[in-house]
């Protein structure tokens, strides 16, 4: 060192030289405690946080809800700030007003096509950021995710189709897929999962090819899918 001026010990126990003659900082390794204000001592321990388990509690209690959805025959309570906080589809649909949203005359929203489940799951996801999804309610999730325009929850769906399509479910996927509309996305990859592996279904899961016989444009659809 040549002239040293300021010293300090960094967070690692380093100690950090300015070497004012040669214009340069020099750093020794000397194994030193750091601060405690550097090394986090005396700091209270972080506390378990009980969100999730609060939003969940309140979205299932539906305690001093303020909105209601119709889904099939079952009533699914909510609360709009939280809903239109967190997607802007339900943001622009209170905006807009009940009767512009598909109000019943009872005041309820009611929401078509789709299960209890699945909304009750899309739901979740907004109260929690949880994105457990049931493989019974999973292609549905996709529909809802992008009805609802909630792109990151769809294109994780959509990737959990193409990672959890076997040849035990397939078939009956392709089927609830045609059947149910949505994204095109979801048909197009399990018809091509169902195209590629059709002879493993026929050793595997006879029984799911009887699905077809009720749809048979989809067996012409698999068969051209194959040809190509």
């Amino acid at each position: 060192f040549n002239e040293p001026g300021s010293v300090t010990v960094d967070a690692q126990g380093g100690v950090i030289v300015v070497d004012a003659a040669n214009h340069c900082i020099r750093r020794v390794a000397a194994g030193l405690a750091p601060p405690p204000h550097l090394s986090g001592q005396g700091r209270p321990p972080a506390f378990e946080s009980s969100f999730y388990s609060d939003m969940y509690s309140g979205l299932t209690s539906g305690n001093f809800h303020d909105v209601t959805f119709l889904v099939g025959d079952e009533r699914v309570h909510a609360h709009r700030f939280v809903l239109a906080s967190r997607c802007e589809y339900f943001r622009n649909m209170f905006s807009a007003g009940f009767q512009e949203s598909g109000c019943t005359t009872g005041g309820e929203i009611r929401v078509r096509d789709t299960s209890a489940a699945a909304f009750k799951t899309l739901l979740r996801h907004l109260y929690t950021d949880c994105t457990e999804v049931e493989e019974e309610v999973l292609l549905e999730m996709v529909k809802l995710a992008d009805q609802y325009q909630m792109l990151n929850l769809r294109d994780y769906c959509m990737r959990r189709v193409e990672v959890d399509v076997t040849s035990e479910n397939a078939v009956a996927w392709l089927v609830q897929a045609h059947t149910m509309g949505g994204p095109e996305m979801v048909k197009d990859s399990v018809l091509s999962y169902v195209a590629t592996h059709f002879k493993e279904i026929g050793r595997r899961a006879r029984e799911t090819l009887d699905l077809l016989e009720g749809h048979p444009e989809l067996m012409r659809e698999i068969l051209m899918k194959m040809a190509e």
